[in-house]
């Protein structure tokens, strides 16, 4: 399956420190991303699990609404090396998919796709839907009724295959400044804070439930089938959670079938659902063509092979009938090690 390698505050793996540390800066990512105030909420939410567990997103929304926590964010997003707006994107809500689903089940992207090499992300872009209430309605949705629906018209969804974020520049206020000049208790003043240095503000995101902190930039990157699940089916095998195994046999069936239907339409020109003899003989032809002898097509030994085709003798050929014969040809080849 496909995964998504986010870096932050980094362009690249190359100046990542080494040990524990590399994580606060690069993580794979299966499932979902967030930021501003859902990202937020969760951080809040994670504090109070232990006590209130589902409760706890309920009560962090609160205490963001009541704290004026339910503001927009300003980020500059690049597509695939591309900027997307030149004059920045201001949300309240913004969600990074592999797949549409994220954390919790929710549905937050209606157009994304799993295991596409592709990365989603969405964000609400109406003004309307900014506010408190609204983003809790989203939310809301996402969690229920079907997920977020594209019809209501209230964010965007955009589509790459490395999306990075960076977090403009930020006017440092005069309340920073004074700050910057007052003394501590050791008698030594606090580091300076000027217009050319802003103060640091740090972000948070949240990566697959886990919170992480970021400053300057996030760069999402997918990396398509680049985990592979093996999965041990003792366990279905006993609940017999499936109505069959498929086995090595099956798929090959499966594969001879798909072979056969495939180009069957170039040959039954009357869409009968059966080639007659004529009909038969150029399929072989073109099935054949590569194949080494004692396989080959040998139009002296056509007549036989068509009558060995014909199992219920109607003088044609049905398409389960070829799909039989390839696999009696396939597996003749197999025991000769061809």
């Amino acid at each position: 399956m496909d995964t998504t390698r986010v870096l932050l505050d980094h362009d690249s793996e190359s100046y990542l420190p080494e040990g524990e540390e590399r994580l606060n800066f690069c993580r794979h990512m299966l499932s979902n991303a967030a930021l501003s105030m859902p990202a937020k909420i969760a951080n809040g939410a994670s504090t109070w699990s232990g006590c209130f567990g589902s409760s706890s997103y309920s009560l962090s929304s609160y205490l963001q609404a009541f704290s004026c926590g339910f503001v927009e964010d300003t980020y500059q997003l690049t597509i695939d090396d591309q900027p997307f707006n030149q004059g920045g994107i201001s949300t309240a809500l913004m969600m990074v998919n592999n797949g549409k689903f994220a954390s919790g089940g929710m549905i937050m992207n209606p157009f994304a796709a799993i295991n596409d090499g592709l990365i989603d992300i969405t964000w609400i872009d109406d003004p309307a839907w900014q506010g408190t209430f609204s983003v809790s309605g989203v939310m809301s949705d996402a969690r229920g009724r079907g997920g977020i629906q594209a019809y209501k018209g209230h964010s965007q969804y955009v589509r790459g295959r490395r999306i990075r974020i960076d977090i403009p520049k930020q006017d440092v206020t005069q309340e920073e400044l004074e700050i910057a000049d007052t003394p501590v208790e050791n008698g030594e003043a606090a580091a300076a804070v000027t217009p050319e240095a802003p103060a640091k503000r740090n972000q948070v995101i949240m990566i697959d439930g886990e919170a992480l902190s970021y400053e300057n930039s996030i760069v999402w990157e997918c990396f398509p089938g680049n985990l592979e699940i093996l999965v041990s089916d003792s366990l279905f095998t006993a609940n017999k959670t499936f109505s069959y195994r498929l086995t090595a046999e099956i798929e090959r069936d499966r594969i001879y079938k798909q072979a056969v239907d495939s180009i069957w339409g170039q040959f039954d020109k009357d869409n009968s659902g059966a080639l007659n003899k004529a009909e038969s003989k150029m399929f072989l032809q073109t099935v054949l063509e590569n194949i080494p002898p004692p396989n080959h097509f040998d139009e002296s030994k056509f007549d036989d092979t068509f009558h060995a085709m014909d199992k219920n003798g109607n003088g044609l050929v049905e398409r389960n009938e070829m799909v039989m014969f390839i696999k009696s040809i396939m597996r003749q080849r197999e025991q000769a090690g061809q």
